[in-house]
């Protein structure tokens, strides 16, 4: 079992049309597994890489998006 919760950041400004948008984003993501099965360190760098190529929110914004370790 894993839980996940996330305490985004957006930095609001302006766009290169100079329309207020977000132009940066930092992710805090918190996970916590529980069971029988905890992930090692080379199973959650493969968990962090994936989730960072498969992240709805960088994949919708036109911004940086950073996730903090």
């Amino acid at each position: 079992m894993a839980e996940y919760a996330d305490r985004a950041i957006g930095v609001l400004g302006k766009n290169t049309d100079g329309r207020m948008a977000i132009t940066h984003c930092t992710l805090n993501p918190k996970v916590h597994f529980s069971g029988d099965k905890i992930p090692d360190a080379e199973e959650l760098k493969k968990f962090h890489d994936s989730a960072h190529r498969n992240c709805f929110i960088a994949n919708t914004l036109n911004c940086t998006v950073d996730i903090a370790e």
